[in-house]
């Protein structure tokens, strides 16, 4: 078995992301009655947040011990609506909130310098009193970097190795409505930044953070609390067919370029609808990894670098965002190069009927092996 422990993709991250994500969907009974306005027919609360964070960077394996005692410091401005209607009060027990965030960080070290980053931001709210809410909050997006592992100019920066990787972070927070404009909010959260295993060194940044959060919304209303309607199940069962790729690249030569490694492959699902934002579903993959062709010959071994593996996992139904999480095995790979049992984790967007694109990310323990692109026909 081979080690490829630089690649991280934050496994307690993924946990506590599911974990909070599995809390969407509490019922409630009653109506409030301090309402502002007829919510009746839904007009989504416009919402201006500008927010400072800071926390400690996790030091979380020997070759990044130089970023131990780095605390970055961030700021972070989010253009969001939140629904307050019985629509979506069925399909989730809450009064999400969704939009996008802009930050910029300082991760106070020399070798990671600064980011920019892009994100989409969802956050179920949970009305307390009339002048408070409670909320989870889950962002994902892109991190444009500015001090990249350099084998001459950067040598030390072993956390990321491209300008552009992935951002994820998912947290709880505290809101208490000062007027019918303006809240203030306390979040805790935890963020993680990495390009998916695309090129090493990429031991990736996590790092927990404490903020504080001015909210402006333009045509205030308070949180009302709505009785569900019942729950007619979709008997159907779903069939997707989807083909799905990416290049990896293992490292940098001495003269500073780096070869590209194509993965490609097809996978074959089918999902049954058991709760107004839950899938369970079951699947097999099969896929071509010319990365692992080359970790063959380097070892003396012919195999050709076939994978095989079946699955079984749960999606959350967001509207036309899908969040998948699975768990698997390898019935068959070349060379037990990789241990046999993984998990996956994936983002799929509805373009059109019956046809979808999306993002998914494979994990063996912490270690992540790819992150690919994924076309889904869905009958």
């Amino acid at each position: 078995m081979v080690n490829n422990s630089h690649r991280k993709p934050g496994l307690g991250f993924q946990i506590f992301l599911l974990s909070i994500l599995s809390l969407m969907g509490p019922q409630s009974k009653g109506v409030a009655q301090d309402s502002l306005v007829n919510v009746g027919k839904y007009q989504p609360i416009r919402i201006y947040q500008v927010g400072y964070t800071m926390g400690p960077i996790i030091a979380h394996s020997s070759e990044v011990q130089n970023t131990q005692g780095s605390i970055p410091r961030g700021l972070e401005f989010t253009l969001a609506w939140q629904r307050n209607d019985q629509d979506a009060w069925n399909k989730c027990g809450c009064s999400p909130t969704q939009g996008v965030q802009f930050a910029y960080y300082d991760y106070d070290n020399v070798s990671l310098g600064k980011s920019l980053n892009v994100s989409y931001m969802l956050e179920p709210t949970y009305r307390l009193s009339s002048r408070s809410s409670f909320s989870y909050r889950a962002i994902f997006g892109i991190s444009y970097m500015t001090n990249p592992y350099d084998v001459y100019t950067n040598p030390t920066n072993q956390s990321y190795t491209t300008t552009v990787n992935g951002f994820i972070g998912a947290g709880v927070g505290y809101w208490h409505h000062l007027s019918d404009h303006w809240s203030l909010g306390g979040l805790v959260e935890f963020h993680h930044i990495s390009n998916s295993g695309l090129q090493v060194p990429n031991f990736g940044i996590n790092w927990p953070t404490a903020g504080i959060n001015l909210r402006y919304r333009t045509n205030p209303r308070r949180l009302q609390v709505f009785q569900r309607t019942p729950f007619i199940k979709n008997k159907h069962v779903l069939y997707d067919v989807s083909i799905f790729g990416t290049v990896k690249k293992l490292g940098t030569e001495a003269d500073g370029t780096s070869t590209s490694y194509p993965l490609a492959g097809v996978a074959f699902q089918a999902a049954r609808q058991v709760g107004r934002i839950n899938n369970l579903t079951v699947g097999t993959e099969i896929f071509w990894d010319n990365a692992l062709k080359k970790h063959l010959l380097d070892d003396g071994s012919g195999l050709d670098p076939w994978r095989m593996d079946i699955m079984v996992g749960h999606e959350f139904i967001l509207g036309r965002l899908l969040f998948s999480q699975r768990i698997g095995v390898y019935i068959y790979q070349a060379g037990n190069y990789f241990d046999p049992f993984f998990h996956q984790w994936g983002l799929t967007y509805r373009i059109i009927d019956h046809w979808s694109v999306g993002v998914d990310l494979k994990v063996h323990t912490e270690v992540a092996d790819y992150g690919a692109l994924r076309f889904t026909h869905t009958f």
